[in-house]
């Protein structure tokens, strides 16, 4: 998990919240906590976008696909519009991990404003 802060006026808020899903593929003991492997079993060390999306939906929510502005191909960009969450997936193959696999999830109540 990654927090991301901003100085605004002083103080220290937190504006993101981020699950780095591509870094269980290194050890899934070490990052995730003994408590939610105890309360939510083994996790594997990397999520198919396709399970995740299908899991989604089932949960009664919408999947959209964000434009690709930069054309690289390489992440592809999706939000799930009832959560405000953004979805990151590998886009191509590559040494940090196959085409259709989670990257990361972020939350950010800013940027969602921004994208509407």
């Amino acid at each position: 998990m990654e927090l991301s802060f901003q100085e605004e006026n002083g103080l220290w808020p937190c504006f993101g919240v981020s699950v780095q899903v591509h870094r269980l593929r290194w050890d899934t003991v070490a990052g995730v906590p003994a408590a939610l492997r105890g309360t939510y079993g083994d996790f594997a060390a990397s999520t198919r976008w396709a399970d995740l999306a299908d899991a989604i939906v089932r949960l009664g929510c919408s999947v959209e696909a964000e434009p690709d502005e930069a054309g690289t191909g390489d992440i592809r960009r999706y939000r799930v519009p009832e959560s405000g969450v953004r979805i990151f997936v590998r886009g191509d193959e590559g040494a940090q991990g196959a085409a259709g696999e989670v990257w990361s999830l972020s939350v950010s109540p800013s940027w969602w404003r921004e994208t509407g």
